[in-house]
């Protein structure tokens, strides 16, 4: 697990403990009501689902990162968020490679284009299109 998925894991762990140490907020009524709203309802069952042992989220994704870090091999690793991240690195250069374009159109200076190109180093020339 990378950084930002542990602080993730982090957050959905607290949202868990919130969940237990407030259990009784979830199944008390709220006057003059006799009876749990339909919310409290649907909290009480999300944060179970959180929390259960045999089925719970953060029992699955500890299990799921604990076997994802004892992976079969090593040259892999890391290679999705390393695709993830050029994918968004090239969303932004083409972001910005418009907003360039729209000024050098504006401006009526085409010469501005000249120093927002981007060069495709893959080999497929799939994320330069």
């Amino acid at each position: 697990m990378n950084r930002r998925e542990e602080a993730q894991l982090d957050r959905l762990k607290r949202i868990g403990t919130f969940g237990v140490t407030n259990a009784a907020d979830f199944t008390t009524p709220v006057p003059p009501a006799a009876t749990p709203s339909a919310a409290q309802t649907q909290a009480k069952t999300l944060f179970d689902s959180i929390n259960t042992p045999a089925t719970g989220l953060i029992d699955k994704i500890t299990t799921n990162a604990g076997s994802q870090a004892s992976g079969t091999g090593d040259k892999m690793v890391g290679s999705a968020s390393k695709s993830v991240l050029r994918d968004g690195l090239i969303e932004e250069l083409k972001g910005l490679n418009r907003t360039a374009g729209a000024i050098a159109e504006a401006n009526g200076t085409p010469e501005i284009m000249d120093n927002f190109q981007i060069a495709c180093r893959c080999r497929m020339n799939e994320h330069c299109v």
